[in-house]
């Protein structure tokens, strides 16, 4: 079970890296989606280039704070998770609820649907791999 809970959440993590990944490499694609499901226009629309600067600027900004969550993941992953570490199993659980959870509650507040659903997946991936192996790191106590 936690070798297959290790590469579930090796997929997750893959994921939520390529989606950060994008949000720094190509921010009007994401930008674009939020910008759409806030107004109902296009930020294409927008005529101000300075403002769309000043937003793509944020929107790589997130992506890049989002990558900086993603690569320690990583070393969690396979430095502790591995090997049954509570510690590993509790940080991947916290931080992925966070990252993943903000990201629901952000697109719902706003009807990001395609942002919204990009992150269901991602939590839903994590919460399998989480709670897969959750018997190997969580035994039942022996009765004295």
């Amino acid at each position: 079970m936690v070798r297959t809970a290790t590469v579930i959440i090796l997929i997750t993590l893959i994921f939520a890296g390529a989606y950060a990944l994008v949000t720094v490499a190509l921010p009007e694609v994401i930008e674009g989606l939020t910008f759409q499901a806030v107004t109902g226009e296009s930020i294409k629309e927008i005529g101000d280039s300075d403002f769309r600067r000043a937003y793509r600027i944020i929107s790589r900004h997130e992506g890049l704070f989002a990558l900086t969550s993603v690569i320690p993941t990583f070393f969690i992953l396979f430095a502790g998770f591995r090997r049954l570490e509570r510690w590993a199993w509790w940080a991947i659980l916290v931080t992925g609820l966070l990252a993943w959870g903000y990201g629901i509650g952000d697109s719902l507040s706003h009807g990001g649907y395609v942002n919204f659903s990009l992150h269901v997946f991602g939590i839903l991936l994590l919460l399998v791999g989480l709670f897969l192996p959750l018997k190997a790191f969580f035994p039942k106590a022996e009765p004295r």
